[in-house]
Parts: C-alpha cells; sequence; structure tokens
C-alpha cells in the first residue's frame, strides 16, 4: 500500500512519479536550459576529483552530515535480527574493556546461532565489526548508534 499523506490521500510515489516524468520532458526538450548553472558547478567538481583524498573525506563527511540531518525524520534503527544484537554483544564487551564475556552458569538455555558461548560467550563475528561501533558505544547512551555507524 502507498504511502499517502495525511491531508489529501495523494500518493507520494505518485507525486515523484510525475515530477519525474516533467522533469525528464523539460531536460529534452530544452537540454541547454541548465548549463550556464552547472558548468560552474562542474569545473568546481572537476578540481575536486584532482585531489583523491580530499574526495574521499568529503563524501564520508557528506554521508555523516545527511545521515544526521535526516535523524529526525528516520531515527535510528531498533536492533532487529540476530546479527544486530550479536554486533551489539561485541561493542557491549568491548565498551566493558573485554575481549569475551565469561560463560554463563546456564548457557544451554541462552544459545544462539550468532553466539558462541563455549569456550567463552561471545558474539561469533570478525571483532572489527565491535570495534568499530566502540568510540561510539562508549560516548552515547544510546545502544543501537553504535551498530548504525559501523553498518547503515
Amino acid at each position: 500500500m502507498p504511502a499517502t499523506t495525511p491531508d489529501t490521500g495523494i500518493s507520494m510515489l505518485l507525486i515523484e512519479g510525475g515530477l519525474t516524468v516533467i522533469l525528464f520532458a523539460v531536460a529534452f526538450a530544452l537540454p541547454r536550459l541548465g548549463s550556464p548553472l552547472f558548468v560552474p558547478i562542474e569545473r568546481t567538481f572537476d578540481r575536486l576529483a584532482r585531489r583523491k583524498h580530499l574526495s574521499v573525506a568529503l563524501v564520508g563527511v557528506c554521508a555523516l552530515l545527511l545521515r544526521l540531518a535526516i535523524l529526525p525524520f528516520c531515527p535510528i534503527p531498533l536492533p532487529f535480527v540476530q546479527d544486530d544484537f550479536s554486533f551489539l554483544l561485541a561493542g557491549n564487551t568491548f565498551a566493558l574493556g573485554r575481549l569475551t564475556n565469561p560463560t554463563p552458569a546456564m548457557w544451554l538455555h541462552f544459545e544462539s546461532i550468532q553466539l558462541t558461548m563455549q569456550p567463552t560467550y561471545m558474539s561469533m563475528y570478525f571483532p572489527a565489526q565491535g570495534l568499530i561501533s566502540l568510540p561510539v558505544r562508549c560516548s552515547s547512551a544510546i545502544p543501537g548508534l553504535g551498530s548504525c555507524a559501523s553498518m547503515r
């Protein structure tokens, strides 16, 4: 079922599709319409592309800033699949200053696909995922923010 606006009931997909068709028609009918605007922008990005390290850093910063900008509209997702919980376990384990956790007394009742219980209790994945989320996890009270920083 397409998303609708509460007031009008018009589908956002219909609005976006209609605007896309209109913009493509204008682009084919008047190909030089935006040329005076886009030529300086293209030159600027051409100069930026020649500086590879700066380009990579700028893409990363822009992605981070865009994600922060849409946080009010699209909040941090809650852990949903078993992998997410396993990554959170790894991040929490490293945040507590441990490499692994001691095996619980009744470990058979807590066994999961994504967790290793014997000889110690830890995520089955490589530690890099938990280590990437470690700085964010240590500086934030929001548990999902660490996994969000390293996956999404």
